[in-house]
């Protein structure tokens, strides 16, 4: 009976553990560019691509051309749409990714843009999906909106799971923009070929 009195406590913590085990959770890393394997690259042309290590050793790919930046995630990070997607206008990405984690294991990456051109200088949260051996822009959050970092965790937190690269186009949380299309390089992925 003795021993029984000893194993209730954790019988009833057992449930506040588990749940614990599905909470989001944030990790962060760097961008350095210098920490990086520089690819190809034209100085001429004024455009290079980098490989670099996010959370827990994930491929980054990095590339600046046309004085605009685009970042992808994963074993073929070069390959995602999210390396071919960015803004129209000129933009540099900010130095910090913050990785959103499901029990551990990242399913979606936070990054701020400073984008400027006709005269605006506007920043967003580009929230990207990471499913397997593809990510893609699941959403654009405007910086000027309350609380825009909290609602670019929301975003990445309440879609990741159904939010299907191919299918569905990014999500906009602005009072200035509605459809990805007023802004961004590409509405939605095209399916793999």
């Amino acid at each position: 009976m003795r021993s029984l009195w000893m194993f209730l406590p954790a019988f009833f913590l057992l449930p506040a553990v588990m749940a614990s085990a599905g909470e989001m959770t944030s990790a962060y890393t760097k961008i350095k560019l210098t920490e990086c394997t520089k690819g190809e690259s034209s100085d001429e042309e004024g455009w290079a691509t980098w490989t670099c290590t996010g959370y827990r050793g994930m491929p980054i790919y990095f590339a600046h051309a046309d004085l605009r930046e685009y970042v992808g995630y994963g074993p073929n990070a070069k390959q995602t749409c999210s390396a071919h997607t960015t803004f129209q206008r000129f933009n540099a990405v900010g130095k910090t990714i913050e990785w959103r984690l499901k029990a551990g294991r990242p399913v979606a990456t936070i990054l701020r843009f400073r984008v400027e051109g006709d005269g605006n200088k506007e920043q967003f949260l580009m929230v990207t999906k990471l499913d397997g051996d593809q990510s893609c822009p699941m959403g654009y959050v405007d910086a000027r909106i309350k609380n825009h970092n909290r609602a670019a965790r929301n975003l990445a937190d309440k879609h990741h799971q159904r939010f299907s690269c191919e299918r569905d186009a990014p999500i906009v949380v602005s009072k200035k923009y509605a459809a990805p299309t007023e802004f961004a390089t590409a509405e939605r992925c095209a399916p793999p070929t």
